[in-house]
């Protein structure tokens, strides 16, 4: 699988998740859409760019292709913590909210990151 593809997968697949997300908020009466939206923007932004450090993977940079990967995790990872506690303090969402309409849809992004990945290496 070519990095083009992926990112055509990885965008799809975002694009679902956040309507089913923004259709289930609105059956359960829990919306959150500026969160939702700058959520998902935030985590696909991130994703987008794990996914294209890898074109390098066969240049004279290849060594580095496993610490740039490992440092994105890294950043999603401190901007997602940081992106919650604003969105907290400015009321965009209560704290008890941040588990559903947060991390699910993290980790499904972060797997199937991982996933893209593994099959543009193979």
């Amino acid at each position: 699988m070519k990095e083009r593809s992926a990112l055509l997968y990885l965008s799809a697949f975002t694009a679902s998740l956040l309507f089913i997300h923004f259709a289930l908020s609105y059956a359960f009466n829990s919306t959150y859409p500026k969160f939702l939206t700058f959520s998902y923007l935030l985590i696909y932004s991130i994703s987008f760019f794990e996914i294209l450090s890898l074109r390098v993977r066969n240049t004279t940079y290849s060594n580095t292709v496993p610490y740039v990967v490992l440092g994105m995790s890294l950043l999603k990872m401190l901007i997602s913590i940081l992106w919650i506690f604003f969105a907290i303090s400015k009321g965009w969402i209560p704290t008890g909210a941040v588990m559903v309409h947060f991390f699910v849809p993290y980790f499904l992004m972060l797997a199937i990151t991982s996933l893209l990945m593994i099959r543009i290496l193979r």
